[in-house]
């Protein structure tokens, strides 16, 4: 692995450690019955948000 592997992954890891976080702090908010669509949509927005950034991105 080079330097631009360890880039791109801990930019990844670090990705995943945000998005768990977020998910732990919007879980304490939202009503049960709401978590799941909710979570599920606020992740899916992060992901292509975060996909966006690497495409655009030249690692």
């Amino acid at each position: 692995m080079d330097n631009n592997d360890n880039a791109k992954t801990n930019c990844i890891e670090k990705s995943k450690e945000f998005v768990e976080k977020k998910i732990m702090v919007y879980e304490s908010f939202i009503p049960k019955s709401k978590k799941i669509v909710k979570a599920s949509r606020y992740i899916s927005n992060i992901i292509r948000n975060k996909k966006e950034i690497y495409d655009n991105y030249q690692f």
